[in-house]
């Protein structure tokens, strides 16, 4: 066991993911058990009284959808991942000359590299929906 807190097992959760959020859906975690919702808000509490004295957002904007290599979309998601794309012909499609350019930065990217498709979530709102949840013990 590791004596940093930093290195617990919280990073172990993230695996090797650059993520710095953790986002749940409210709906699956109001279809889990009460006494797992009771135990999940009593530490969400906790957490939120250890971290009052942090300046934080008000707010955040989660977005649902999915990460796709640019050399695997089509024009259409292209564009609605905010992507442009130079050096390529038309009929041909993309090839080695091919550069792709974010549209909000102007960074330059390539075929190998991902980006954040925009997709309806498939969970549906937490007022219209229990799903059942499949409980190991």
């Amino acid at each position: 066991m590791t004596e940093n807190p930093t290195d617990g097992p919280i990073h172990g959760y993230f695996e090797l993911s650059y993520a710095t959020h953790l986002v749940k859906e409210r709906t699956l975690l109001q279809s889990m058990p009460i006494h797992w919702q009771e135990q999940m808000v009593r530490l969400l509490n906790q957490f939120d009284a250890a971290f009052e004295h942090v300046a934080q957002p008000s707010g955040y904007q989660v977005t649902a959808g999915k990460w796709m290599q640019l050399d695997d979309m089509t024009d259409s998601e292209l564009r609605t991942a905010g992507i442009e794309v130079s050096g390529e012909d038309p009929d041909d499609g993309p090839d080695e000359d091919t550069v792709y350019h974010r549209t909000s930065d102007g960074a330059e990217l390539y075929g190998g590299n991902s980006a954040f498709l925009p997709r309806p979530n498939p969970i549906p709102h937490y007022r219209h929906a229990y799903i059942e949840p499949r409980l190991t013990d």
